[in-house]
């Protein structure tokens, strides 16, 4: 199985918006590791997913350059 959960793992993956993790985050790692999911870094991205707003509102997920 392969997709884009649209979550933030991170704070190095978000810019903008407040800087914490929703408790999804944790729920979320827990199922991944127990299913054996994967998570792969993809290199010299700008972003995957952003909230759609403008201005100071907008919160978009960074990939991270390794």
């Amino acid at each position: 199985m392969c997709g884009d959960f649209n979550i933030i793992k991170s704070l190095e993956e978000k810019k903008g918006g407040i800087r914490m993790l929703k408790h999804e985050t944790n729920l979320f790692e827990e199922c991944a590791k127990d299913l054996g999911f994967v998570d792969i870094n993809i290199i010299n991205g700008i972003c995957t997913w952003n909230n759609r707003l403008g201005g100071s509102y907008q919160v978009p997920k960074n990939l991270i350059d390794s």
